[in-house]
């Protein structure tokens, strides 16, 4: 038996790459270059410390209730299934 794997391709189905003959455009590096330099001045334009979110980060260490139990459980659970007693030092437990 011998099997011709080309025999069913119509010629609608052949990829026809054609080259436009045209080079990359010099231009397209400096398009990353403003790109970049951009950024880095939006970087230096932020803020060290955004005010808002200095207080929000206190206000929830001053709060009594935060984490919730039910978040402490949970995370405890995750790390408790993720222990493994082989890789801890010579402990009895």
């Amino acid at each position: 038996m011998r099997v011709n794997p080309n025999s069913g391709l119509s010629s609608v189905t052949k990829s026809s790459t054609k080259s436009t003959g045209q080079s990359p455009s010099l231009g397209q590096d400096k398009l990353t270059l403003d790109s970049a330099n951009a950024l880095n001045a939006a970087l230096q334009q932020t803020p060290d410390v955004r005010p808002d979110k200095l207080a929000q980060a206190q206000n929830l260490i001053n709060d009594p209730k935060f984490p919730p139990d039910e978040i402490i459980r949970a995370i405890s659970r995750l790390l408790a299934s993720h222990i493994n007693v082989q890789d801890t030092p010579d402990t009895k437990i």
